[in-house]
């Protein structure tokens, strides 16, 4: 009676263990196609928004930054601009590497986790010899590190003139702004 109870807590165990393996490896590829797809969905709003962002980046708020009033309104308005010209740059990135290399070259773009899958992007449409598209995705980083310089100039020149009106000239107080961080 003993042996079978041992028996039947041996089996149990073991398929547990079984069980909990296949749920390690089933669930972050089933995850990872679920965003994969939400992705294929989301990207074309994305592109539209970016679209919009620069119309109104290049020809609406880099203008108002001439008048200082509207100085910071403006850096707001790029910082926001920056924030969708990023997010369409890393989810396109994605899919590119999704659709060209697969899953390993998703599994790659995840263990550059520092570098991102922006050059694992690059580096695939240059070896898939799709040539236009990694020109594209150069000319999106140009845009996207472009607004976000252009945010932190207007924005950090905001912030110093108030740190300076408000502290008559302390220079004790250093002023670090960055929008998009």
């Amino acid at each position: 009676m003993f042996k079978i109870k041992k028996l039947f807590s041996n089996i149990g165990s073991g398929m547990f263990a079984f069980l909990w393996l296949i749920f390690v490896i089933i669930f972050p590829i089933l995850l990872l196609v679920g965003i994969l797809r939400l992705m294929e969905f989301i990207y074309p709003v994305l592109v539209w928004l970016v679209s919009i962002s620069l119309f109104f980046s290049i020809f609406i708020l880099l203008p108002l930054s001439i008048f200082k009033k509207l100085r910071h309104f403006s850096g707001i308005g790029i910082s926001i601009a920056f924030k969708i010209f990023s997010t369409t740059l890393v989810i396109w990135s994605i899919l590119l590497v999704a659709n060209l290399w697969g899953f390993w070259g998703i599994v790659l773009g995840l263990f550059l986790y520092v570098a991102g899958f922006v050059p694992v992007a690059l580096l695939a449409t240059l070896f898939a010899g799709e040539y236009s598209a990694a020109i594209d995705l150069i000319i999106l980083s140009i845009i996207t590190f472009g607004a976000w310089f252009i945010s932190y100039k207007l924005l950090r020149n905001e912030k110093e003139k108030f740190t300076d009106d408000n502290n008559q000239g302390n220079s004790n107080i250093d002023v670090v702004y960055s929008p998009g961080r």
